[in-house]
Parts: C-alpha cells; structure tokens; sequence
C-alpha cells in the first residue's frame, strides 16, 4: 500500500511539511481507519456494490 510520507523541508504552523500534499483532516489515515473498506467489501453488505470506486482518502479529492 502506498501512502504519504513526512520529508524533510518547511514546516507550517501546524507542523505539516509545506512541500508534501496534505488531506484536507491534515493527518495521514491509520491502518485500522482503511481496513473498515476492506471488510465491508467482503461482507454480505457489499454484495450490490458492483463496478465502483470507493475512495477512501481523508477528503483529499473531494477538496
């Protein structure tokens, strides 16, 4: 899985570097956050759910 990364650069007040993208919750997404996706997709719940994209990203396209 790939994933943000802190680097090395300016920081803003927040303490966010300003050279990397930042989701609009200003956080990056813990494991236990993205594996509800993964099990809805495998449970019976999901079994109409044909032919799309669930973006899971904190907001960051939607922003």
């Amino acid at each position: 899985m790939h994933g943000r990364t802190s680097k090395p650069g300016r920081r803003q007040a927040n303490g966010v570097s300003a050279s990397s993208p930042v989701p609009p919750q200003t956080r990056v997404a813990a494991p236990h956050e993205l594996g509800g996706t993964a099990v809805y997709l495998v449970s019976d719940a999901a079994t109409y759910t044909v032919g799309s994209t669930l973006t899971v990203d904190g907001g960051w396209t939607a922003a």
